[in-house]
């Protein structure tokens, strides 16, 4: 296969949700797999990658220097099924919405609490996403990655990937080289639902209807829909922090200080704490700063509401970070990936 055309000078501004319009001095654009190996051949990998899927999770705060590889690669099949089973291989550039529709339609189930995650399918495992209970470490089966050092294909199965709390390998400086290229996924057949997360359960029950994969999918986008601004008309990505985690005794000595505090029990040592609730208390909740604030509706969702520049975004980001680390002693952490 010949050499993919490198564009060079080209806006991201599309490229990203939070809408940061910055430029790429060199860009290609990843449709197959056999586009890799001539790249690498002639010496393109082995320089700065920037992988880029749909840019839903991601601040760009800098012009970027490296080679972006925008993953658009297709497909899926699949692998085996039993008659409880099915293992699936999507191609990484798939759109994951979609794939949980698919599944959904198709009689494969477990994906349904994820519906409506903005994404690709290559981006799930790098973030290990989750929502209402649910996260994608519990049906992935395997990861397979291109090595844009060594130009191998390689397979890791859910213990390689290391999954903790929105983390994975993928996300550490030492595997940045590996491209995520597909994603094996273990799905049932039949339906169970997980309505484990009180807010999901508590809107399922309320619709009083026959819990099924479609029921308990619409729930979530209903519930995803009423909290969270849609992307395609307000520039955001999400989450812009993780919910974060705190020791038992942090909870105790912050629990007696703020009775109202929203929590959720992880195990006997540990509670997570919505940041979106301890920037609220901040008073950052819609609180404007030119073209960047906290949704109103919202407060750990960061919103770009015209020109703001990366470096605008990530600043409000610091300023509402250090006031709840000042009130509370916690640390934000971002979700977002930042560049």
């Amino acid at each position: 296969m010949t050499l993919p055309i490198i564009q060079s000078n080209i806006s991201l501004k599309s490229f990203n949700t939070l809408g940061v319009d910055t430029i790429s001095n060199r860009y290609v654009q990843l449709k197959s797999t056999q586009e890799l190996n001539p790249l690498f051949e002639q010496g393109e990998l082995q320089t700065d990658l920037f992988f880029l899927g749909q840019g839903s999770n991601l601040l760009i705060t800098r012009p970027v220097r490296a080679l972006i590889l925008h993953n658009q690669l297709q497909g899926m099949r699949i692998e085996q099924e039993t008659s409880t089973t099915v293992d699936i291989t999507v191609a990484s550039g798939e759109n994951w919405h979609q794939l949980v529709c698919y599944c959904i339609n198709n009689g494969y189930y477990g994906l349904e609490n994820l519906s409506l995650i903005p994404g690709t399918v290559g981006a799930t495992p790098v973030q290990n996403i989750g929502a209402y209970g649910v996260e994608i470490k519990d049906v992935i089966l395997r990861v397979s990655v291109f090595d844009t050092l060594t130009g191998k294909t390689l397979e890791l199965d859910n213990n390689d990937c290391q999954f903790t709390y929105r983390n994975s390998i993928f996300k550490t400086t030492q595997y940045k080289h590996w491209l995520i290229t597909a994603v094996t996924l273990r799905l049932k057949k039949t339906f169970r639902a997980q309505l484990d997360y009180p807010v999901l359960a508590n809107y399922v029950k309320q619709q009083r209807q026959t819990i099924t994969a479609n029921t308990v999918a619409s729930a979530v986008i209903a519930i995803r829909q009423s909290k969270l601004p849609d992307p395609t008309t307000t520039a955001n990505a999400g989450s812009f922090f993780k919910n974060p985690i705190i020791s038992h005794e942090r909870y105790q000595q912050l629990i007696t200080d703020n009775p109202t505090m929203p929590s959720y029990l992880i195990d006997d040592q540990q509670y997570k704490i919505p940041a979106a609730w301890l920037i609220e208390q901040c008073g950052w909740k819609g609180k404007r700063h030119g073209n960047v604030s906290m949704h109103h509706q919202q407060a750990v969702v960061l919103i770009n509401h015209g020109n703001a520049t990366g470096q605008d975004l990530l600043k409000h980001a610091e300023r509402v970070s250090h006031s709840v680390k000042q009130r509370f002693g916690i640390q934000l952490i971002p979700e977002v990936n930042i560049h």
